[in-house]
């Protein structure tokens, strides 16, 4: 589609699983999820940064609209807007903020664990807003997330300590 523009995404920004290069070489292969990617496979991402003198355009990859039904808005310093569900976005055209869901949760350096899990639980959207010191985004985060972490943290420690 139009403009096609070719990105780089390092194999540690294709997302919460650990890739590994396939035994052709010709791609890459989720470990848990098992999700496969070949060179020029299209893919929803993020821009991170832009690199005019290598000619580089790099970015991390985000789950797909039928994986996350919702956008999030941002403004023009990267601060989230709302939540809107991409079903109802235009087929075309700018996309405004309004009647939206509020931004929410929203979590800084300073929100705990457990207080993240209680509101991404009571959260409409069942994502979480990782923001800087300057509330702009850095990421999102789900219940599944944090879950598949506190999951592969325990088979890593019962590995190390000799359990089954």
């Amino acid at each position: 589609e139009d403009p096609f523009v070719d990105v780089l995404v390092r194999m540690e920004a294709l997302g919460g699983d650990s890739y590994e290069i396939d035994d052709e070489g010709l791609r890459v292969v989720g470990v848990r999820s098992g999700d496969r990617i070949a060179m020029g496979d299209r893919m929803l991402v993020v821009i991170d940064d832009v690199s005019v003198l290598r000619r580089t355009v790099y970015a991390r990859r985000v789950a797909s609209e039928e994986a996350f039904p919702y956008l999030l808005l941002v403004d023009d310093r990267g601060r989230p807007l709302e939540w809107c569900r991409v079903d109802g976005l235009p087929a075309s055209g700018t996309v405004e903020a309004a009647n939206g869901m509020p931004a929410a949760p929203v979590f800084d350096r300073y929100t705990t664990l457990k207080d993240a899990l209680s509101m991404l639980l009571a959260s409409d959207v069942q994502a979480g807003i990782v923001v800087d010191d300057a509330r702009a985004v850095r990421g999102l985060v789900t219940a599944d997330m944090i879950g598949d972490r506190i999951r592969a943290s325990a088979e890593t420690a019962a590995v190390s300590s000799g359990a089954t």
